[in-house]
């Protein structure tokens, strides 16, 4: 792993038991993660991208399923470039946290085909998987997109 997806990881990990611990302690209906402004169209977007990245991970597992590398990582490496699809519009609304996750998601991604490239190991792969997993799980519980209609960029 690069120091860069290290430094990302920690980061990521803290940011997951910064929320974890904020929901430990008490049942709230408040959603206490991070707004980020967008217009419909920018969500509608953004929700279809990550849509196709939940797809990509469903073909991924199931190639992995079977063994079938070839398969896995042709179906991994149009998958990773889906981040740079956020919408020019949104791009400098968006925090530098959640544009550090979503740099560290692309580098799991050219990780996982590499290391699928290079060793053809199931374990390897599903570790880079839960990689993968974890920078979506951790973008999920810090940030939510919330509809503005009077939006301005930075």
């Amino acid at each position: 792993m690069s120091a860069n997806a290290l430094v990302s990881t920690a980061l990521l990990v803290s940011l997951i038991a910064v929320a974890q611990m904020t929901h430990a302690d008490t049942y709230t209906a408040k959603d206490l993660r991070i707004a980020i402004p967008v217009t419909a169209e920018e969500r509608n977007q953004t929700l279809y991208e990550m849509r196709e990245l939940l797809h990509g991970l469903f073909f991924i597992n199931s190639a992995l399923s079977n063994n079938d590398f070839k398969t896995m990582i042709a179906q991994a490496k149009p998958v990773g470039p889906l981040l740079n699809k956020f919408p020019d519009s949104m791009k400098a609304r968006l925090p530098e946290e959640f544009v550090q996750l979503g740099n560290g998601l692309h580098e799991a991604f050219d990780n996982l085909v590499r290391n699928a490239q290079d060793h053809q190991s199931l374990a390897l792969s599903l570790r880079d998987q839960s990689e993968i997993l974890t920078y979506c799980s951790g973008c999920h519980d810090m940030y939510r997109f919330e509809v503005r209609t009077n939006i301005s960029n930075k």
